[in-house]
């Protein structure tokens, strides 16, 4: 069992740093932060992400993110930075344990929730794709081009989740409007690449949904997580990516409330009486 879940790993760190993909665009992970009530403050910090998620009032979320996404195939680099902020809508139930009659000395007492959220973002970034035929192992027939360009992307973001004590599954989607400003590009590129940046200049902006699952397992305190990212281009992008992140999701909230109860209270010390001497 050991064995397997090493070689599992070792794929999914290999689909990080090799991920297949030609076109000019990174999916990167979303900001599934789980919100479920006033006050919650939660943070992420991944391989390729760091994210933050905030509810000032019942229901009402705020979350921000900056993604780092590098993606390396042979020769061929894809960099993305990324910053996001979004307002949004969360909601939350609690539910019966998956497996309510496990044999009583295995069993722990655990809440298990489902829930969801849609949110509301703006994003802005850049993206930098690069051949380099000087890479070691690459031969001659390789030639050298880079493109650059500022992205705007309003996106609308959405997830459900599975929580229980230890154990946490969430499935997103994101659909943004992406459009490419200031776009360059200089080298020598296939007929496939001159396409696509045809369709990025005479066609921005385009249209992509992206696609997250996240598997996290901890307790209510800390939790370690790893997720997979897709995108679906809905017209001129193509050859779509995956990427995998993995890292820690934090309850500061939690770890907040604790400290302060853990502090010893203090209280105000008590005047003594002073004895009154007897008149004779």
């Amino acid at each position: 069992m050991k064995r397997t879940s090493n070689t599992l790993l070792l794929l999914l760190l290999s689909l990080l740093f090799f991920s297949c993909g030609r076109d000019f665009y990174v999916p990167y992970a979303g900001n599934h932060l789980i919100l479920q009530e006033k006050n919650d403050l939660k943070a992420g910090v991944g391989i390729n992400t760091v994210q933050l998620a905030y509810s000032p009032l019942g229901n009402l979320g705020i979350k921000s993110d900056f993604a780092f996404t590098r993606l390396r195939n042979d020769n061929r680099d894809r960099n993305i930075n990324n910053g996001t902020f979004g307002i949004g809508y969360y909601s939350s139930k609690e539910v019966k344990p998956l497996f309510p009659n496990t044999i009583k000395e295995y069993q722990r007492p655990q809440k298990c929730a489902i829930g969801y959220d849609i949110f509301a973002n703006v994003a802005w970034g850049q993206i930098v794709s690069r051949n380099n035929p000087t890479a070691p192992g690459i031969g001659p027939s390789i030639s050298f081009n880079s493109f650059e360009a500022d992205i705007f992307r309003p996106n609308i973001t959405g997830q459900i989740y599975w929580q229980s004590k230890t154990f946490t599954v969430n499935l997103g989607m994101r659909y943004s409007v992406v459009n490419y400003l200031n776009a360059t590009g200089f080298g020598t590129f296939t007929e496939f690449e001159l396409t696509q940046l045809r369709n990025i200049v005479d066609n921005s902006p385009l249209h992509v949904v992206d696609y997250d699952l996240k598997v996290s397992k901890g307790d209510n305190n800390i939790q370690s997580f790893i997720s997979a990212n897709w995108n679906q281009s809905l017209g001129l992008l193509q050859d779509n990516n995956t990427t995998i992140s993995f890292g820690l999701s934090i309850n500061v909230s939690n770890f907040i409330q604790h400290r302060k109860s853990d502090e010893p209270s203090k209280s105000k010390p008590t005047a003594k009486k002073r004895k009154q001497k007897k008149r004779k």
